[in-house]
């Protein structure tokens, strides 16, 4: 079982959150992905000029190098490749082994949605940011159950969502289509998208009866 973490840093506190400031009207996104000490975030999705990203992302020391491989409905795939050991969020992302399920920018902040391997890994975490100066507002922690305890969950919608989730049918942009993933699986696509929406209500349900009171130990705002 892992631990959800949500929360929110602002943009001017790390490096990669210099370059919201560094191009204006331009959105980020960072690629879905398992850090590993020697290959953390290298894909980064962005909304705007191709050479005003590449002129970002280059300013930063720890960048050494950035080229767009792909581009889907106007938003380019960057590969980041990066100068190590890495300092400040990101390093403490690969050294508490968190697996981050979003990375996306807003109005010059970050929200992250992150998976840890215990409770201990995200007090390390928190407490390697504030050594770093970094100012994390959490704003909810939680047991994430793995699929035997997703009792209102059918096979079916837990087959359905893994696969929507793996293909990339709920990134933005989306990376498949609902007829093309209905397809991969063998079924309607009318089949798809109701075991989507009944199972997505079912997570709702969950996620909202799990929230209670939030966890203060991590300064929740």
């Amino acid at each position: 079982m892992s631990v959800a973490v949500e929360l929110a840093v602002p943009g001017d506190s790390f490096e990669l959150g210099e370059v919201l400031t560094a191009m204006e009207g331009v959105s980020i996104e960072i690629e879905r992905v398992v850090p590993v000490r020697e290959r953390i975030i290298p894909y980064v999705w962005a909304l705007g000029d191709e050479r005003d990203v590449e002129a970002a992302f280059v300013s930063l020391p720890s960048v050494e190098s950035v080229r767009r491989i792909a581009e889907i409905d106007q938003w380019g795939l960057y590969e980041v490749r990066w100068h190590y050991p890495i300092n400040g969020l990101v390093a403490s992302l690969a050294e508490a082994d968190a697996a981050v399920v979003s990375f996306v920018s807003r109005n010059d902040e970050w929200y992250l949605d992150l998976r840890f391997p215990s409770r201990e890994d995200v007090t390390a975490f928190y407490e390697q940011c504030q050594s770093n100066d970094i100012p994390v507002a959490i704003s909810r922690i939680s047991d994430s159950p793995g699929p035997t305890a997703q009792s209102n969950l059918t096979d079916k919608q837990y087959d359905a969502l893994l696969a929507a989730y793996e293909s990339g049918y709920f990134d933005i942009p989306r990376r498949i289509t609902l007829t093309d993933l209905a397809e991969d699986m063998d079924i309607s696509t009318q089949a798809l998208s109701q075991r989507l929406r009944r199972g997505n209500k079912a997570l709702v349900e969950e996620s909202l009866l799990d929230r209670g009171a939030p966890p203060t130990e991590f300064g929740v705002e």
